[in-house]
């Protein structure tokens, strides 16, 4: 998840958080929201690859997410992870990992099967 909104919207609820110092407050958000690609990067802007990890458990509110299908796909079963922040789980296939994108295109399609 990344974006200057979500950082903003992040930091105004932080704010209001009695027990923290607002001197934390910047660290956690770094910590918790990433910074998207610019116009440089050789992809586009909005891109963040820093893993996701899977962890045991029940999800958190950062962790959640949403299937939405892929409209003119072959395929029935392709469908886009799409997190609360409007970003898509992403797997290019020559990195083996999971990071974010901005949309839902090729590398963003998961197919599941019974």
């Amino acid at each position: 998840m990344y974006g200057d909104r979500h950082r903003q919207r992040t930091a105004e609820v932080l704010a209001a958080a009695k027990f923290l110092l607002p001197d934390h407050i910047p660290t956690l958000i770094d910590y918790a929201i990433g910074r998207p690609t610019d116009d440089t990067n050789f992809e586009g802007p909005g891109y963040n690859y820093s893993s996701m990890n899977a962890q045991d458990g029940p999800p958190t509110k950062l962790q959640l997410f949403e299937l939405e299908s892929v409209h003119g796909s072959a395929s029935h079963f392709a469908f886009g992870a799409r997190s609360l922040f409007g970003t898509y789980w992403r797997s290019p296939w020559w990195e083996h990992t999971v990071s974010q994108s901005p949309h839902l295109l090729g590398d963003e399609m998961w197919y599941f099967d019974e």
